[in-house]
């Protein structure tokens, strides 16, 4: 197994440099920033190859930046490029293939838009590993896997209100621990 490649980051104000360890970074970015690419390009493998090659970009230039926070805004920049490069590419593909120009800008709100969402998803997702095991099963069947609420009691061996009492104390859980994001995010995970 390949050893971890730990990389130092060097604070502006010249103090002692900061660990960082690029696959440790990797693994806690990757899935949200191939959400993030998918949602402008409308293709995960597409997707995939554009975060691939911007992780590579990231990790030509870790040196030059400053903390792990620099790291991820380069990182959705880099990403947010590609797929701008790939998409105004595919456009002019497109045109020589039609020999007609119509226009179809990605907006910047759209891209903002993906961004906040993935972002969103993550903390969610996260959110939902730290409620009690029971709760999380419940919101997880019924919320990620699309379970109805028979199936989930099949499934756990519990009764239909028992499942109900997990789906009500896990979304109050989630709505206490994501407090800091807008009340409609919970409505719109939840209730889309």
């Amino acid at each position: 197994m390949p050893q971890p490649t730990h990389l130092r980051l060097v604070p502006e104000d010249g103090t002692n440099p900061v660990p960082f360890c690029f696959e440790q970074f990797f693994h806690e970015n990757y899935a949200r920033v191939v959400y993030f690419a998918s949602q402008i390009l409308h293709s995960l493998p597409l997707a995939e190859d554009i975060v691939a090659s911007s992780f590579l970009k990231l990790h030509e230039r870790i040196g030059q930046l400053r903390h792990s926070q620099a790291a991820t805004s380069y990182l959705y920049k880099t990403v947010r490029m590609g797929c701008l490069e790939y998409l105004r590419n595919e456009k002019i593909h497109q045109r020589k293939l039609r020999s007609e120009v119509k226009p179809d800008p990605v907006e910047e709100r759209t891209v903002l838009h993906a961004m906040i969402e993935s972002e969103t998803l993550h903390a969610l997702l996260q959110s939902i590993e730290t409620l009690p095991d029971q709760c999380g099963r419940v919101i997880r069947m019924l919320y990620l896997e699309g379970m109805e609420y028979e199936e989930i009691a099949r499934a756990l061996g519990i009764s239909v209100n028992t499942v109900r009492n997990h789906r009500a104390r896990g979304v109050q859980l989630l709505r206490r621990r994501l407090s800091h994001l807008p009340p409609w995010v919970i409505f719109y995970f939840f209730f889309r």
